[in-house]
């Protein structure tokens, strides 16, 4: 029978043990730099998050190109489902830790969550697969649709709100204008041109995000995480903002638009019955 090793085996941190307590860790290595003499005070949060998953730090026009894409999905809005979800449970009074929970649970979402940032880039992935055999885009608008579509949706394409996501356009444009559009944002933008032929779907926030992220190196899981951790500074900010009120003090829209419980494809939602 095989001896079990009181071991975690890991190869992002390396703790040198104290003589006298092997609990205590002397030091501490994150891929070989040693993080509270070297790193801590002298790299920043985003930084020191690019080295755990990447393995290495990043130039200083990597860390900015990093920089820029965490601080567009800080914020998504308060009427965003992660944010009215964490921010209903804290006036219903949860905890903050609770009412964070509530909006990460929404925030893995697999139409605007990490879940879709995930599959958006596991198709760039798969398109470029087919692209580097065949030389060709692979796809036509029709196969697209059959090959990628979930419920009604491309991954990292759609609409916001019933409308354009400009905050989409504006991202793209500030990489373009960096010159870090990668081959990943080329080939977003190609089934962009693709998907216009037959649909009204855009490119959305989150599939610039993605499609970029695989241009600094990223994977799929990763992405799916990188979105949730950047997006929890704002959900705290809102939930942290409803301590102290009434539960009636906090407002509910409703519009056919965008949020309907019984709408129904093919049907006209206005209709009472």
């Amino acid at each position: 029978m095989k001896k079990l090793e009181n071991k975690i085996k890991t190869s992002i941190w390396l703790e040198k043990a104290a003589d006298k307590n092997p609990f205590y860790a002397e030091k501490s290595y994150c891929h070989g730099y040693d993080f509270y003499n070297d790193l801590l005070g002298n790299y920043s949060w985003a930084e020191l998050v690019f080295l755990h998953l990447r393995g290495e730090l990043p130039s200083k026009e990597i860390n900015k190109h990093f920089n820029l894409l965490i601080a567009s999905i800080m914020n998504s809005g308060p009427r965003d489902l992660q944010n009215r979800a964490a921010m209903s449970a804290a006036i219903g009074g949860c905890p903050v830790g609770g009412a964070l929970m509530a909006g990460f649970s929404c925030s893995m979402g697999e139409l605007q969550g990490g879940l879709a940032v995930e599959a958006t880039m596991r198709m760039l992935l798969d398109i470029k697969e087919h692209l580097d055999r065949d030389r060709v885009f692979p796809f036509s608008y029709k196969e697209l649709v059959n090959r990628y579509q979930n419920n009604e949706q491309i991954p990292g394409f759609g609409l916001l709100y019933a409308e354009q996501d400009t905050q989409a356009e504006r991202l793209l444009r500030l990489l373009q204008e960096q010159q870090w559009d990668g081959p990943f944002i080329g080939l977003l933008v190609q089934v962009e041109t693709i998907l216009t032929g037959g649909s009204e779907q855009r490119i959305r926030l989150y599939g610039v995000f993605a499609a970029s992220l695989l241009d600094l190196g990223f994977s799929p899981q990763q992405g799916h995480g990188l979105y949730m951790l950047a997006g929890g500074a704002g959900m705290l900010g809102f939930l942290c903002e409803r301590y102290g009120e009434k539960w009636y003090e906090y407002p509910t829209w409703f519009s056919d638009a965008v949020y309907n419980y019984e709408r129904k494809s093919g049907t006209d939602s206005t209709k009472k019955g």
